[in-house]
């Protein structure tokens, strides 16, 4: 057994992040609170009390007591016996026979075969003996491996039956057979006789009786001073601030670094011992002539080349925008309207009357208005692009060229000398490439 080095070179991605700054703007609200005067009027109620004379009339209730006699219907209640039948029923039991058929059964044990599984087994079939005639020797091959089915042994299942079988028995059935049986009684009757009495009846009549008055109210006058008010209404306005800021991004470069590495190789090497026989043997000479061969391997590189792409990125920038908008704000003021009415007394009263009126309030309101705006992003993309080349490995085969001789010589034994050929096989490997953005 020996020990050789093989030096080979892998390569792995390192990504390397960096810092990049980009600008962006923003912009926010700024309030501001105003203040307008705003002359409004309000009214001032003042009161008179002057005396009022109001004649009312009362009435007074006078009451009698009047009796009077009303004739009333009275009952008294008499009894009286009266005989009657009455037929009552009972019932007397009647036994009767007859024959059923009746199903019944009993259990019986039964026993039962169930064959075993089919399962499947692979068996090696017999071998055969080969001869080599490198080594002159025989060797034994063994045979391939077949599957066969075979069925495993049953087993015997115990199980319990039900035998159904009529039996007949006499059942006796009882029924009831109804007989009248008559009694008399005596039954009470209850009749009820009329007869009037007359009974007093009092009763109140009542009369009312006229009385005039006069009195005096206080009532109160009452009308509205205007006075004039001025107060600070405040609003609001709003406008739009923009600020620049600058922020730092980070991205990632991807590179390749090469290592190299060396690696154990084992390989056997076989070396021949002599052996000395003599004998007078007829035989084919065998020997190893070395040949020198060349071919070509075909094998693949990769080796990165960096694209600058450009990609264009829409974006969409808000801002805010002022717009004036009016609206109608309904208000309802109230008016004096004088009305005047006659009777008896004459008096002054005060109505409101509503009136509706419009005025325009300006306000303002801001919107916010979609910009669009676009950028240049700059974005590194690597990608393989794969190379062939050719290089030309040494390669030593065995050639046997028979030759017939007949002489005495040692007998020496040949054995096959295993050889490793290197070779390159081209493999495509997915590579997951890093997209550089933001």
């Amino acid at each position: 057994q020996h020990v050789r080095d093989v030096p080979y070179t892998t390569t792995h991605r390192v990504v390397e992040p960096y810092q990049v700054p980009v600008t962006y703007t923003t912009s926010h609200q700024v309030r501001e609170t105003h203040y307008r005067p705003h002359t409004y009027t309000t009214y001032r109620t003042e009161t008179q009390c002057y005396q009022v004379a109001i004649p009312y009339c009362t009435y007074r209730p006078e009451y009698q007591q009047h009796t009077n006699y009303v004739p009333v219907t009275c009952y008294r209640t008499e009894t009286d016996y009266v005989t009657q039948q009455h037929v009552s029923y009972t019932c007397e039991p009647v036994v009767t026979e007859h024959q059923v058929k009746v199903c019944t059964g009993e259990w019986t044990t039964v026993s039962e075969f169930i064959p075993g599984p089919v399962v499947t087994k692979c068996v090696r079939l017999p071998g055969s003996c080969e001869f080599d005639p490198c080594t002159c020797t025989s060797r034994y091959c063994p045979g391939p491996v077949v599957r066969e089915q075979c069925q495993l042994p049953g087993r015997t299942v115990c199980r319990k039956v039900w035998v159904p079988r009529e039996e007949c028995k006499t059942v006796q059935r009882v029924h009831y057979v109804r007989k009248p049986v008559c009694h008399t009684t005596q039954v009470p009757v209850c009749r009820k006789v009329a007869y009037t009495v007359m009974k007093p009846v009092c009763y109140t009549t009542c009369r009312m009786v006229r009385e005039d008055h006069v009195r005096h109210e206080t009532r109160t006058h009452c009308y509205r001073v205007p006075q004039q008010h001025t107060c600070q209404v405040p609003y609001t306005t709003c406008r739009v601030e923009t600020q620049q800021h600058t922020c730092m991004v980070t991205r990632y470069r991807c590179y390749n670094v090469c290592q190299q590495h060396v690696r154990q190789v084992c390989y056997t090497t076989c070396r021949m011992v002599p052996e000395t026989c003599t004998r007078y043997v007829t035989k084919r000479h065998c020997y190893t002539v070395p040949e020198q061969h060349h071919c070509k391997i075909p094998y693949t590189t990769c080796r990165m080349e960096r694209q600058d792409h450009v990609r264009y990125e829409t974006r969409r920038q808000c801002y805010t925008v002022p717009e004036t908008v009016v609206r109608n704000v309904p208000y309802t003021t109230c008016r004096m309207e004088r009305q005047d009415h006659v009777r008896y007394e004459c008096r002054r009263t005060c109505e409101y009357v509503p009136e509706t009126h419009t005025r325009c309030i300006p306000y303002t309101t801001c919107r916010m208005v979609p910009e669009t705006c676009t950028r240049i992003v700059r974005q590194c993309v690597a990608r393989c692009v794969p190379e062939t080349c050719v290089r030309y490995v040494c390669k030593t085969t065995c050639r046997l060229e028979p030759e017939c001789r007949t002489r005495m010589v040692p007998e020496t034994t040949c054995t096959m000398e295993p050889y490793t050929v290197t070779r390159c096989v081209r493999r495509c490997v997915p590579e997951c490439v890093p997209t550089c953005g933001e």
